[in-house]
């Protein structure tokens, strides 16, 4: 059987709002006792702070609020990746299915995979030859490219300089309908690509988890400290 350890999937206690307000009310009684008013400790050579001090007590809470607001930044992107995310998704579907639709013979069939039969309005032999072998040309190689994508998987990025490359010629039809392929890869590709940005942005480092959770700690340390300021140099006229 298996045994789960109860420390195990709990949300630290200091992140609760009840925790939160009697972390700030016990650090602001704190640094008033141990900065403003110093009783009784005073006896024991401890004074309160001067200009000075103050001054250099604004260096301390802005540098820990502005470690509090990275966490926050953190928590910021991921929330609008994750909502971002579904919708891209649901594009990169279509695009993906595009593209395979690009690359399948219900496209090409009927544009490079054509035998054409010879009339009275037809080129010279040797001219209708060439044209004939560049589209069976075409229609090889975009039976090639079907093949090829036959298994990709619906979120990768096509690499398109993996392909076969395309049969040089100077037929229009066939090089519009090449550019259509390749448009509609390149269509998917950035779409792949942005949803891959997102998905990285989802991700935290250890670091960037550690903030995450430190950061309202951290914002009411930083507060406590900032009341604790102006308490004193009300005190010091």
């Amino acid at each position: 059987m298996c045994v789960m350890r109860d420390d195990l999937f709990k949300i630290p206690s200091f992140l609760s709002g009840t925790t939160l307000a009697i972390t700030f009310v016990a650090a602001l009684l704190i640094f008033h006792w141990l900065l403003v008013f110093c009783w009784p400790i005073d006896k024991l050579g401890w004074a309160p702070l001067g200009k000075r001090g103050w001054k250099i007590v604004d260096y301390i809470w802005l540098l820990v609020g502005s470690i509090a607001l990275t966490g926050t930044v953190f928590q910021s992107r991921q929330v609008l990746a994750a909502s971002m995310l579904p919708t891209l998704e649901s594009f990169v579907s279509i695009s993906v299915d595009e593209a395979k639709y690009y690359s399948s013979p219900k496209f090409y069939d009927g544009l490079l995979c054509r035998s054409f039969v010879r009339s009275a309005f037809s080129p010279p032999e040797q001219e209708f030859k060439r044209v004939q072998k560049e589209f069976d040309n075409a229609c090889a190689w975009a039976k090639q490219i079907t093949e090829s994508l036959k298994d990709v998987d619906r979120w990768a990025i096509i690499d398109t300089s993996s392909l076969p490359k395309p049969p040089l010629g100077t037929e229009p039809s066939i090089r519009f309908t090449e550019k259509e392929m390749y448009d509609a890869f390149q269509t998917h590709n950035l779409i792949a690509r942005k949803r891959q940005a997102l998905q990285d942005a989802l991700q935290r480092s250890e670091w960037e988890k550690f903030l995450v959770v430190v950061s309202p700690l951290l914002a009411v340390i930083a507060l406590a400290l900032r009341i604790t300021k102006v308490t004193g140099e009300i005190r010091l006229g």
